[in-house]
């Protein structure tokens, strides 16, 4: 598998951490992440979401990266907060990890 992993949200809990981390990136990139993995809709592809931003396919790979690399940075500093743990869901789901292997 690639960069990108293809595999859609796969629990109620996975879907759960997405909701909570997805608060942290911009709203495009929210977009683009919930397209591209299926959250409440069918799942879209890069071309289609090239088409629907008006850019490149290449480019909307990118924001999609970007914006799932934000959430996982994000779960990594509430992993490492010295003191109370503020994160309510402690993992990476596993369709994130495929991301930036």
């Amino acid at each position: 598998m690639g960069i990108i992993g293809t595999d859609p949200i796969g629990s109620a809990e996975d879907e759960l951490t997405l909701a909570a981390l997805i608060q942290h990136i911009k709203p495009r990139e929210a977009v683009a992440v919930a397209l591209y993995y299926g959250i409440r809709c069918q799942p879209l592809n890069f071309v289609e979401l090239g088409g629907l931003f008006g850019v490149s396919t290449e480019r909307a790979r990118q924001i999609v990266i970007r914006g799932v690399e934000k959430m996982q940075r994000k779960m990594r500093d509430f992993d490492n907060a010295s003191g109370v743990d503020t994160f309510p869901i402690r993992r990476i789901p596993e369709w994130a990890k495929s991301l930036t292997d």
